[in-house]
């Protein structure tokens, strides 16, 4: 009648009785119900966390893009002073010789760099998620209109920021950039 009654008091206790000697020992480890409970906490932040950690990868290329664009004008507004006049692209000499405005990031350098791309004193951040151009237009004065756009394939995909000559800046396509609206 005592094991019965030890046996009682002992439900719930992760543990059993050694017959033979008399101690008790614990069993260790989790049952099936903590872990699932475990599971469930974790898999619910990860449905949290992930599109916020996402987000924020986009904003941060979206910023990083931006200050290309910045670099690229600082590149744009030294060749001014040079020539005292915005180049159009097909107006240095490379070879294929370049459009207006460049098609993409390999013709921008090659503008920048006069022709050579490697001599560019520019070098894009975020070339992987961003296709950079330059548009040189016939304004009276000149000027120009850069803009990186996000690359198709990658997260950064539908986002388009400008900035022109005359430091008038956008940021179009706010679900590829992140939240990224202005700047």
């Amino acid at each position: 009648m005592n094991e019965v009654k030890a046996v009682i008091s002992d439900i719930g206790n992760a543990g059993y009785e050694d017959r033979l000697s008399g101690k008790k020992n614990w069993i260790k480890g989790f049952t099936l119900i903590e872990v699932l409970v475990v599971i469930a906490i974790v898999a619910i932040l990860a449905t949290i966390a992930i599109p916020s950690y996402s987000r924020y990868i986009q904003k941060s290329r979206a910023k990083a893009a931006a200050a290309d664009l910045v670099a690229i004008s600082l590149v744009m507004e030294n060749m001014y002073q040079r020539q005292l006049k915005y180049l159009k692209p097909a107006d240095v000499s490379a070879t294929p010789a370049l459009s207006n405005p460049t098609s993409g990031t390999l013709e921008t350098l090659a503008y920048l760099g006069n022709g050579d791309s490697s001599k560019s004193a520019w070098k894009p951040a975020e070339g992987d998620y961003f296709s950079y151009t330059v548009k040189v237009t016939d304004t009276a004065g000149g000027g120009y209109l850069l803009t990186a756009k996000g690359v198709t394939g990658t997260s950064s995909a539908g986002c388009e920021l400008t900035i022109k000559n005359d430091n008038t800046r956008s940021a179009n396509g706010n679900s590829g950039c992140g939240g990224f609206s202005s700047w």
